[in-house]
C-alpha cells in the first residue's frame, strides 16, 4: 500500500510498504527493515515504536500471482564485493533460513546471516541479508546463479519486466512525490519564520502576514501530497526505481574519507559491511576520525590484537548493538591508517586474514 512517511510535520517520503500485523494485533507496514504502526491516513511517524516484521504477521490483499508487482515483491538484490557479496532478501526470518540452506545446498559458503540495516537496493526493500563467499569456479554470473538457486528475479529484471509505460508512470509518481516532499520543506520552513517573527515580537501586520503564508503553505504541501498519492494509485505498480543504495553510500564514506579522513583507508570489503550491516554510521566515523587524528600509535579504548602484529581493535556500535567490530594498522610508509570494519561473528576468520595483511 501506498504510506506516506513522516518525521513529526516533515515529510521525508511516499512510497509502497508492505502491510503486516503487529505483534500487538495492530495494522502495520515495513518501512526500511522495520514494522511500524499504521496511523489514520495511511501515515507512518518514524518516532513511533517499530517492530521487528520477524515478529508480525502477514497483513493485507493478496496479490494477483504472477503480476508484476508479485514479482517485485519476490525480488532480491546483490551488493557485490571483490570476494564476498551480500544476497539483500524481503520477507520473514524462515524465507532468509531457506535461502540460507539453498546457497550451502549448492557448495556455496555462507558466512554470516542476519538482519540488514541498510537502505533500499535497487528498489528492495530488504529484511535480511546473507554474506557469502563469491564461488570462482562458476560458469554462470553469480546473479544468475542466484536466481536460479532461490527462483526469484533480480531486482533489475524485475524492473525490466515492466515495460517502458509502466516505468514511464513509475518516474511520474516519483516526480509528483518530490514535489510533495518540497511543499512540505516549504511548509517547514514559513512554520520557523513565523515562531521566530513571534519570539522577538515582530510586529503584528508582520506576524499576521507569515500565518497566512504559512496556511498558503500548509494548503498546497496538501494539494502536493494527494497529487503524489493520485500518481501512485492510478493503477497498482512496484515501488519506484532508485538507485542502489549501497552506491550512495559507498559515495558518502569516500567523500567523507577522501575530505574529512584522508589518513584512513578502509581495506577488504570495508564499505560494503558497513552499506549493508550497519544501520547507523556515526560511531564508526567517530572511531576512524580518532585514528586520523593519532599517528602516535597511542589510541584510547584499543586494544592490540594477538596473533596479527601490529593491529588494534575496537568494538563500535553498529546502529543496533555493539556487535560492530574496527581493525587498525598504521602504515609506517605513508603514515596511513588501513582500517577493516566488520562484525563480531567474522572475528576469527578477521584475525587470520589480518595476520597475512601486506598492504594494498
Amino acid at each position: 500500500m501506498l504510506v506516506s512517511i513522516f518525521d513529526g510535520e516533515l515529510l521525508i517520503e511516499t512510497r509502497e510498504c508492505r502491510r503486516v500485523w503487529l505483534p500487538d494485533s495492530r495494522p502495520g507496514v515495513v518501512w526500511r527493515g522495520l514494522a511500524y504502526p499504521l496511523r489514520a491516513g495511511d501515515r507512518l511517524e518514524v518516532a513511533d515504536e517499530a517492530f521487528s516484521p520477524a515478529a508480525c504477521a502477514a497483513g493485507g490483499e493478496p496479490r494477483q500471482e504472477g503480476s508484476t508487482a508479485d514479482r517485485v515483491a519476490c525480488a532480491f538484490a546483490l551488493i557485490d564485493g571483490r570476494d564476498e557479496a551480500y544476497l539483500v532478501l524481503p520477507g520473514s526470518v524462515l524465507d532468509c533460513e531457506q535461502a540460507t540452506g539453498s546457497l550451502r545446498e549448492a557448495g556455496i559458503r555462507v558466512l554470516r546471516t542476519g538482519r540488514y540495516l541498510g537502505e533500499p537496493v535497487d528498489g528492495v526493500e530488504g529484511d535480511w541479508f546473507i554474506r557469502f563467499v563469491k564461488p570462482t569456479d562458476r560458469a554462470r554470473p553469480v546473479r544468475e546463479l542466484i536466481a536460479g538457486l532461490l527462483g526469484r528475479s533480480p531486482a533489475d529484471e524485475a524492473r525490466d519486466q515492466a515495460g517502458p509505460e509502466l516505468r514511464a508512470r513509475l518516474l511520474g509518481a516519483e516526480l509528483a512525490a518530490a514535489k510533495a516532499r518540497e511543499a512540505g520543506l516549504r511548509t517547514e520552513v514559513a512554520h520557523y519564520r513565523l515562531r521566530e517573527a513571534e519570539q522577538v515580537g515582530a510586529a503584528e501586520a508582520e506576524v499576521t502576514h507569515l500565518r497566512l503564508e504559512l496556511e498558503e503553505e500548509r494548503r498546497l504541501r496538501e494539494v502536493a501530497e494527494a497529487a503524489a498519492m493520485e500518481a501512485e494509485r492510478a493503477e497498482p505498480v512496484p515501488p519506484a526505481p532508485r538507485p542502489a543504495a549501497p552506491a550512495r553510500i559507498r559515495d558518502e564514506i569516500e567523500s567523507v574519507l577522501a575530505a574529512l579522513l584522508p589518513r584512513v583507508r578502509l581495506v577488504r570489503d570495508s564499505i560494503n559491511v558497513i552499506a549493508a550491516e550497519y544501520g547507523s554510521r556515526r560511531a564508526v566515523y567517530r572511531a576512524l576520525a580518532e585514528l586520523h587524528e593519532n599517528q602516535e600509535q597511542k589510541l584510547q579504548a584499543w586494544k592490540r590484537i594477538r596473533g596479527a602484529e601490529g593491529w588494534w581493535e575496537r568494538h563500535v556500535n553498529n546502529g543496533h548493538d555493539d556487535a560492530g567490530r574496527i581493525y587498525a594498522k598504521l602504515d609506517k610508509a605513508d603514515r596511513v591508517w588501513d582500517v577493516l570494519v566488520s562484525h563480531k561473528g567474522e572475528q576469527t576468520r578477521d584475525v587470520t586474514w589480518l595476520s597475512r595483511w601486506r598492504g594494498t
